[in-house]
């Protein structure tokens, strides 16, 4: 029997609005304090939209205002059980999986929340895997001084791999669970990523800059942590007729684009990327579909590569 659709469907959170809420929550936890003025800046959206988000899904996390309206993060406090639609199960439960890996706090709270929200003899007929998270609890202070830095546009300063190196911060992102600092480093004048794990100190100053304003352009264009800011080249392949239909399903990378179908069902696509990292693992886990037709130095790396590995696997 089909499931019958709530009444209200149109209302129901996008995957925007999940990640945002999903992102509040974490910087709550690291112990940020916030208005619904600040969250609506932050995130572009009016502070109708952040009083939504607390009053639908926030408030299930045990999240109250103080009287000078700054959001806390409480133990988490008990409500009525509801019946919830099997896409709105979903729904949750996805979101819920991209935080349960964070830390062991995470875990146990998403275990709390799925006990509640378990409908007997409901199943899904739907899996989907999602991304883990690189735990931060051992880079907690990191995190906080960081995004305190970003939001300040002050200027930085990290030991990062037995280097000095002094930064305008920009972001913290996560390529497949993995946290960096997108930043501007000073004395190369370019952009780039700086592995979070791999900071060793750090010194925040009062020295403020002013940021970029084409940042949403630049990221735009990232398709991996080896992004470098000014560094663009097209990369074509020929895809075989044996792995084509998975790329006509979807696209790998942003840049994706098909140039042509040849009359064996094999396609000419193209990638612009900023790094030769940017596009090696997709291309090396589709082989021996898949063939690299330029730029020919690449071509010829990926080749070397495959002989260096023939002979180390030699019998």
């Amino acid at each position: 029997m089909d499931i019958p659709k709530p009444k209200n469907a149109k209302n129901t959170p996008n995957i925007k609005a999940m990640v945002r809420r999903i992102q509040i929550i974490q910087r709550i936890e690291l112990g940020e304090v916030m208005t619904t003025k600040s969250l609506g800046i932050d995130f572009s959206v009016t502070q109708r939209v952040i009083q939504e988000d607390i009053k639908n899904v926030l408030r299930h996390f045990g999240i109250t205002t103080n009287d000078n309206h700054e959001l806390i993060l409480n133990a988490p406090i008990p409500y009525k059980k509801t019946s919830l639609y099997e896409e709105e199960r979903q729904t949750l439960a996805l979101g819920l999986s991209q935080v349960e890996d964070i830390d062991q706090e995470y875990s146990d709270r998403v275990k709390r929340i799925a006990k509640k929200t378990y409908v007997e003899n409901v199943e899904t007929p739907f899996f989907i895997k999602a991304e883990t998270f690189e735990p931060f609890h051992n880079k907690r202070e990191l995190v906080k001084d960081l995004k305190r830095a970003i939001k300040n546009h002050l200027k930085i300063e990290i030991f990062f791999e037995g280097k000095s190196i002094e930064l305008f911060p920009y972001k913290i992102a996560s390529f497949e669970g993995i946290w960096y600092l997108l930043a501007d480093g000073i004395e190369d004048d370019s952009i780039r990523n700086y592995m979070i794990s791999h900071v060793e100190d750090y010194f925040i100053t009062n020295e403020r800059f002013e940021p970029i304003t084409n940042l949403e352009e630049i990221l735009e264009t990232m398709e991996s942590e080896w992004f470098v800011e000014g560094t663009s080249f097209e990369v074509i392949v020929k895809v075989y007729p044996e792995i084509a239909e998975y790329f006509n399903l979807k696209k790998h990378l942003d840049s994706q684009e098909l140039l042509e179908t040849y009359p064996d069902g094999s396609l000419k696509i193209s990638f612009d990327v900023s790094h030769d990292e940017d596009i090696d693992n997709l291309i090396k886990s589709w082989l021996p579909h898949i063939e690299v037709l330029s730029p020919l130095r690449f071509r010829e790396r990926i080749r070397n590569e495959l002989i260096q590995y023939l002979e180390k696997t030699k019998i």
